[in-house]
């Protein structure tokens, strides 16, 4: 008969412990298998996992697996599967009892639907983390996390709800040395292992965390960052290899959701997030971000009045302002004075054309003698003789003294706006200003005749912004220009100190370096730190800023690694400006 506890044999329709029969093999693990089994006394449905007879080397290995499972059993948490009993058989087969969850795995689940949806995606993330929160407050960690632990069923509602298997116990076999044992056993998935379990250095919380942005980075994309033909050849990867963004592989997908998954694959534990509860916070976030419209796409005419950029300053040059249609929006009580004064000389200029027509086609001598008006006479004599075959105008309409008047700018129908022509020189340079300011996409352009007090300005419905950088070179022109990007992407325009509505202020500096030996390279790693400050000026108030960036790289093999640091934070600066401007604006 073959060894009940070899691997090789199937104990179906074995009674374990008096208590249990197995009647079906659910599936093979890195540990053991699962079986369905039906608890004889309670007639009710139940799994079952038996541990690998080649694990249990030791009375020591049996004691921490009891002690192991006793604390998981203890973790009380609808994403939990419940454990019921756990012991060891009479031929010392190691067995844990727990609840049987109907459903499917979400390795399977991937596999067969493809890419999930992102917002369902950030749902069973968000379940997993707080599962982890749970057991990490407990300080139990995980170890072993990988979609191949996770079953997704139904609540009671008919709701999804994923279930994590296997809490603490990868913990009872783990070797105090390298990750491979000399069986050749893998104490963890090599796919979803963290850096520090690949090194065999010491874990924490930290590397569930790694291990459930790859499930994240999965669920978005369909597959795993790091993949290859060989263990060895997937531990390298993620120890030196940066994942590829989720954007490159699924084009679309939200910036933030982005941020979050590449932060939790951080090589260095202290640039990941530092607990269960601030990756949810993340998630939460995320998903807010998902049902949040944008901002409003930058129209012909909106765009016409934003303030354009000098190419060689990079600074906001003011813009010269022409009418272009018969109608602009109706001004605020603050402008009409000067919206009045602005339509009393276009009525002007107005009759003065009409005159010098009327004089085209009637003749000098009739238009003086009954037609014009005192300002029409005087036009015309500076005007001297009609040159020789000037084509005839049409026929005035009213004498200008009966014309009709032309309609104040504020009362016309809103169907047009105004356009920018082309900017003004710099102060200094010759040029003549124009009294006419442009205001941020979305306003009103208001005149301001000379000499006299500007309203207070409205506030613009995106903030021009204003970036000071002080530290590390490179760290500051990765991170602006990452910023720059950010900012134009969601509608936002730089700003110079005296327009700006935001300005923030970036930090950049190098907090260690040092020399490391890894498979037979030298490597030199340097550890940067990239944090930012904001205020706005016409509130006399600070902006919110996301936490510092803290990253490590090679100096001459992971400089892309600024880039994308940089990018992951200008990110969030960006989306802390538009969360302020949004409470401002209510």
């Amino acid at each position: 008969m073959p060894d009940p506890r070899s691997a090789d044999s199937e104990p179906i329709g074995r009674v374990l412990a008096g208590k249990y029969r197995i009647d079906a093999l659910l599936k093979r693990g890195g540990m053991g298998a699962v079986y369905r089994a039906t608890h004889l006394m309670l007639r009710k449905p139940i799994a079952i996992k038996l541990i690998k007879p080649e694990l249990v080397t030791s009375e020591d290995t049996v004691r921490r697996f009891h002690r192991e499972a006793q604390a998981a059993s203890r973790l009380d948490h609808p994403n939990i599967v419940t454990i019921h009993d756990l012991g060891q058989a009479e031929d010392g087969t190691l067995y844990i009892a727990m609840e049987l969850v109907s459903g499917t795995s979400l390795k399977e689940l991937v596999k067969t639907e493809g890419p999930l949806p992102p917002q369902r995606a950030i749902g069973i993330a968000k379940a997993i983390g707080s599962a982890l929160s749970l057991a990490h407050r407990n300080h139990i960690i995980h170890r072993d996390l990988k979609p191949q632990n996770i079953m997704v069923g139904t609540d009671a509602e008919g709701k999804e709800q994923p279930k994590l298997l296997d809490f603490g116990i990868a913990k009872t076999f783990e070797s105090e040395g390298p990750a491979l044992t000399s069986t050749g056993l893998v104490l963890g998935t090599p796919h979803y292992m963290s850096p520090e379990q690949a090194k065999g250095t010491t874990v924490d919380g930290r590397s569930d965390l790694y291990a459930l942005g790859i499930i994240l980075y999965e669920m978005l994309v369909g597959k795993v960052p790091f993949d290859d033909t060989s263990i060895p050849a997937i531990l390298i990867k993620h120890l030196n290899e940066k994942p590829k963004p989720p954007t490159e592989l699924r084009p679309g997908l939200d910036a933030a959701l982005e941020a979050v998954v590449l932060r939790c694959l951080e090589k260095e534990p202290g640039s990941r997030y530092q607990s269960a509860e601030e990756l949810t916070r993340a998630l939460d976030a995320a998903e807010l971000a998902l049902t949040k419209p944008g901002p409003p796409p930058i129209s012909k005419k909106t765009a016409a009045s934003a303030p354009a950029l000098d190419a060689a300053t990079n600074r906001a040059t003011q813009p010269t302002v022409r009418v272009t249609g018969r109608s602009r929006p109706p001004a605020s009580p603050a402008s009409r004075s000067g919206s009045k004064g602005l339509a009393i000389v276009l009525g002007a200029v107005a009759l003065l054309l009409l005159a010098f027509a009327g004089a085209a086609y009637w003749g000098i001598g009739h238009f003086l003698r009954g037609k014009a008006t005192s300002w029409n006479e005087q036009a015309t004599e500076a005007s001297g003789e009609i040159p020789q075959g000037t084509p005839a105008a049409a026929p005035l309409g009213p004498p200008a003294s009966e014309a009709t008047e032309e309609p104040p700018i504020e009362s016309l129908p809103e169907e047009d706006t105004l356009t920018v022509v082309e900017p003004l020189p710099e102060p200094g340079s010759g040029g003549t200003p124009s009294p006419t300011t442009a205001e941020s996409p979305g306003q009103r352009v208001t005149p301001v005749p000379p000499g006299s007090e500007s309203a207070p300005a409205p506030l613009p419905a995106n903030p021009p912004v204003q970036i000071r950088c002080e530290g590390l070179s490179d760290a500051c022109a990765s991170l602006r220009s990452e910023l720059q990007r950010s900012l134009e992407q969601a509608g936002l325009s730089l700003a110079t100190a005296s327009n700006s509505e935001v300005i923030v202020s970036l930090y950049t500096e190098e907090i260690e370096s040092r020399t490391e030996e890894q498979f037979g390279t030298t490597f030199v790693v340097r550890t940067y730190s990239m944090e930012a400050s904001g205020e706005a000026p016409r509130f006399g108030e600070s902006l919110g800023m996301p936490p510092p960036e803290v990253f490590s790289f090679d100096a001459r093999f992971g400089r892309d690694k600024l880039t994308e640091r940089s990018r992951v934070l200008a990110q969030a600066i960006t989306q802390s400006i538009r969360d302020y401007w949004s409470r401002r604006g209510r």
